[in-house]
C-alpha cells in the first residue's frame, strides 16, 4: 500500500478541469488540465487524478473549487431566482458601488450588466435593524405569503434572501430563517 502523501486542488471549470498536487514525499508539484464532462462534473474529477497518476488512497487533503456556479449566474444561465430583501434596499443588487472601477463613473459609453436577479423578481418586506442590531422595525405578524405569490406568479423557481444589518444566532435571524422559508419557499414548490 502506498503512503499517503498527495495534496490536490481541482477546479472544476464548464470547459476544463485543472488540477494541482503537491507530493510531499518528493516535493513535486504536478499539474494537469482535462476536458470537464457537463453533467457529470465528478468524471473530469476522476481523468484529471488518473492523468497525473495519482492514486485516490495516496492523497492527504483534497481541496475542492468550481467555477461552474459561478458562471452559471454571471452569464444568467441558473433557476429564475427571487429575492426577499430589506423594504428599501430592492436596488442594492442593481446599483452596486457608485464608484465604477471599469469604465469609470463619467464614461457615457458604459454598458452596465444586467442584474443578477431581475426587479420583478425582487420582493421587498417591512424591516428595518440598526447597524448595532437594534430591531426598529419587526417582522412579526407579517405575512409572507403575498410575496411567496408574486415570486411563484412570475416563475422563480429559486429563491434567495439578503438579510441587512443581522447578528447570526439572534431570535430575529431565528425567526427570519424559519418563517419566511416556511411560506417562501413553499410557494415555490
Amino acid at each position: 500500500m502506498k503512503t499517503a502523501s498527495h495534496i490536490v486542488g481541482i477546479d472544476v471549470g464548464g470547459t476544463f478541469t485543472d488540477i494541482l498536487c503537491y507530493n510531499e514525499t518528493d516535493h513535486a508539484l504536478l499539474s494537469a488540465k482535462v476536458p470537464s464532462v457537463p453533467g457529470n462534473q465528478w468524471r473530469g474529477v476522476l481523468e484529471a487524478l488518473h492523468a497525473l497518476g495519482i492514486d485516490l488512497g495516496s492523497i492527504i487533503a483534497f481541496v475542492h473549487g468550481t467555477t461552474i456556479a459561478t458562471n452559471t449566474i454571471l452569464e444568467h444561465k441558473g433557476a429564475k431566482t427571487g429575492l426577499l430583501t430589506t423594504e428599501g434596499f430592492r436596488d442594492v443588487i442593481e446599483i452596486g458601488l457608485t464608484r465604477r472601477l471599469v469604465g469609470g463613473l463619467f464614461d457615457i459609453k458604459f454598458d452596465r450588466q444586467m442584474p443578477l436577479i431581475d426587479r420583478s423578481l425582487r420582493l421587498e418586506v417591512p424591516e428595518r435593524v440598526a447597524a448595532d442590531g437594534t430591531v426598529l422595525r419587526d417582522l412579526k405578524g407579517f405575512d409572507f405569503s403575498a410575496a411567496a405569490q408574486k415570486g411563484s406568479n412570475r416563475k422563480a423557481s429559486a429563491r434567495s434572501r439578503s438579510v441587512l444589518s443581522t447578528r447570526t444566532g439572534t431570535t430575529r435571524m431565528k425567526r427570519r430563517q424559519a418563517k419566511p422559508c416556511g411560506v417562501f419557499c413553499r410557494a415555490y414548490r
